[in-house]
């Protein structure tokens, strides 16, 4: 009977040291674990603030496209008009909603010429420089012909892959016509 009640000592000794550890562990586990999500929580709120950050400074630049003092549009390399200007609209006649795509605008606004001015567009996004497109006669939707000096510069990717452009033009029809009436004298 001694032997089986040291046996059974030995074995209720044994569990409470396999109990002990095991509550060792699960602290140990626990403290990880609430290290681990308080890391996981201001990762997620650092996350927040950029995220929040982004956005307001995306609203940032499309406000300051949508409202520039100079006519200002954002293409892709497919055509596609992401960002355009109250005063491209203003001056051209047109809205994003009728030019959805630098073809449309350039049809609408250029006739016959316009196809040759989107081929110079689209080949501007080969080169990762500034290009001078150059002075370009328009016909806005009042009918009264415009000359404009194109300028664009690459800005970048969407994300979707698609390369970015800024078109900016300034209108230069009184310097044309003084110009003219000069070279008349």
């Amino acid at each position: 009977l001694g032997a089986l009640a040291r046996a059974f000592d030995e074995m209720a000794a044994g569990l409470l040291r396999a109990r002990d550890e095991m509550e060792h562990r699960i602290t140990e586990r626990t403290a990880e674990l609430t290290e681990a999500n308080s890391e996981l929580r201001r990762e997620i709120a650092e996350r927040a603030r950029a995220e929040k950050a982004l956005r307001e400074s995306e609203e940032q630049l499309r406000r300051t496209v949508l409202n520039a003092p100079v006519p200002i549009m954002v293409h892709a390399e497919d055509g596609q008009i992401t960002m355009l200007s109250n005063t491209w609209a203003e001056i051209s006649g047109y809205t994003l909603a009728e030019t959805p795509t630098v073809g449309d605008w350039a049809t609408r606004t250029l006739g016959a010429e316009g196809a040759r001015v989107t081929q110079t567009l689209r080949a501007s996004f080969v080169r990762d420089t500034r290009v001078a497109e150059g002075e370009i006669a328009l016909r806005p939707r009042t009918g009264e012909v415009r000359t404009w000096d194109f300028h664009s510069a690459p800005l970048g990717q969407t994300a979707d892959g698609r390369r970015l452009r800024v078109t900016m033009a300034v209108d230069v029809t009184q310097r044309k016509l003084a110009e003219d009436a000069l070279l008349r004298r």
